[in-house]
């Protein structure tokens, strides 16, 4: 009401055996109703085969029988907040999920096998809340970088134990005392490396010309 606009979309991860995903909404104040969807809240999973890249109506036929099998492979509960991030871990075997709610944030992860949860980590941070935090979610071989729209920075990587906060900072990439520039959703196309100890980020830096 009063011009409110809100928007359904998905969060997605795939790989060679299919797509992995679930409806999220653009507005935390208003969740996806999921007592309309006939498998109710949940990941769900679409099963490719090499035939949908045949050309032509061959494809259609393909593709329609696959969206006609989707299944939720992994039903989710009123105790799971607000999704925020759907991936892969590095070693492409479990499934991360990263949901926020109120003040909180918690990262579960699930094996892709079975799709048992075997992890929930609290995730920590200092600034702004649940709902509206994350700013960047960026997923390597090496682990899980989280930004928050403050520029909190908390890294994740596999430890004894599971994913483990390895780094919990604050990050501002800046030029000069005039220009600040903060990692956000725009940098998925840099690279990061962490070699236990020390993580490298590579991001590209656009420069705007003031024209005055």
């Amino acid at each position: 009401s009063g011009g409110d606009s809100i928007d359904i979309g998905a969060v997605a991860a795939f790989n060679e055996a299919g797509i992995y995903f679930t409806l999220v909404s653009s507005d935390p104040r208003y969740p996806v109703d999921f007592s309309r969807v006939p498998g109710g809240r949940g990941i769900y999973f679409i099963e490719l085969s090499n035939q949908l890249t045949i050309e032509g109506q061959k494809t259609y036929d393909t593709a329609r029988k696959h969206i006609a099998g989707i299944r939720n492979i992994c039903p989710l509960g009123d105790d799971i907040g607000d999704i925020r991030y759907l991936g892969f871990s590095g070693d492409r075997q479990q499934l991360l999920l990263l949901t926020t709610g109120g003040e909180k944030a918690d990262m579960l992860v699930y094996s892709r096998d079975d799709m048992e949860l075997v992890q929930r980590l609290d995730i920590p941070f200092n600034y702004g809340s649940g709902d509206s935090a994350f700013n960047l979610v960026w997923s390597g071989e090496d682990g899980i970088i989280l930004v928050t729209s403050y520029g909190e920075f908390i890294f994740l990587a596999p430890g004894g134990d599971g994913l483990e906060i390895k780094i919990h900072s604050h990050v501002n990439v800046s030029e000069d005392t005039d220009s600040v520039y903060l990692l956000n959703r725009y940098y998925q196309s840099g690279a990061f490396d962490y070699n236990g100890e020390e993580l490298a980020v590579a991001v590209p830096i656009s420069y705007y010309l003031d024209s005055s």
